[in-house]
This record gives structure tokens, sequence and C-alpha cells, in this order.
């Protein structure tokens, strides 16, 4: 069973937002990591949504079928477990992730604290430096490696 992570980022100034994906194995070790640009400032929410959709395809792509996906963003989250509607292009979007989410033989949906969720912050936050999305194998960017470093640390 993998750990899949993801968060969102907006940079209001350039109406631009970035997504953060990292998939890990049970002793914390990076499977895969990506940061990808969207072009466009779109509210919290969407934007959330948008990297689950983006982190379950990413996952899928890889050819995981055993997964736990955390998330941020406690209403999103709660959604997905309950399998509840969200208003207009949200629950698009909800309804996207949940076809997706029929690629996997198991996936389940958590809630992480922002403070659990540093590593995809920061990636989301370094999208706004990738044209589209850069994509890291088994790493992420140097840049974020003593952040690994110090949340596996913090999880022993």
């Amino acid at each position: 069973m993998v750990k899949i992570n993801c968060d969102g980022a907006r940079f209001i100034k350039e109406n631009r937002a970035g997504i953060g994906v990292v998939i890990r194995d049970s002793e914390g070790m990076v499977l895969g990591s990506l940061s990808k640009q969207i072009p466009q400032a779109y509210n919290p929410l969407e934007i959330e949504a948008m990297a689950v959709t983006i982190a379950i395809q990413f996952a899928s792509e890889l050819g995981f079928q055993h997964a736990i996906l955390g998330a941020d963003l406690f209403v999103l989250v709660k959604a997905l477990v309950d399998d509840t509607q969200l208003l207009f292009v949200v629950g698009l979007v909800l309804d996207e992730i949940r076809y997706k989410a029929n690629f996997f033989n198991e996936l389940h949906y958590s809630h992480v604290k922002r403070e659990g969720n540093n590593v995809t912050h920061k990636l989301a936050r370094q999208a706004i430096c990738v044209l589209d999305f850069t994509v890291w194998m088994e790493d992420v960017p140097p840049l974020l490696s003593y952040v690994v470093l110090v949340d596996i640390a913090g999880s022993t």
C-alpha cells in the first residue's frame, strides 16, 4: 500500500495555481513526485480537487493499485469518504475522481493536517517555476530532499 499526498497553491498575482503530489512507500521513501502549474488561479476548493484528480491519475499511471490518498482540505476529503456531492464545478471534479478511483483495487482517503503535508505544499509552491509539469521518479527536487528527510524522521 502506498501513501499519496497532494496539495494545491494559488499565485494570485500571476493568475496561476500549482499542484504538488508525492507518492511514498510504507517506510516513507519517495516513489515519485510532481509539480504541475495550472494556468488559472481557481478557488482553493477547486485547486485541491484538481490536485486529488492529478494525484490519482499519477499514481494510476505508475501502476499502483492499493493506496491511501491524503489531502489537507477536510471538506473535500469528507465529500469523497461520504460519497456526497459538492456544488458546481467541484462536483464534476469529484465525479472524475470517483471514476479514476475505479482503476485502483483499493483506495482510501484521509485528511492530513497542513503540518503533515509539507512536501506536497512545497511541490505545489514550486509549480510556479515549471512550464507545465515536472516529474521526479524515486526523488523530489534537490531543494526538497531535506524536507523529506525531516518528514521521515518525524514519523518514526
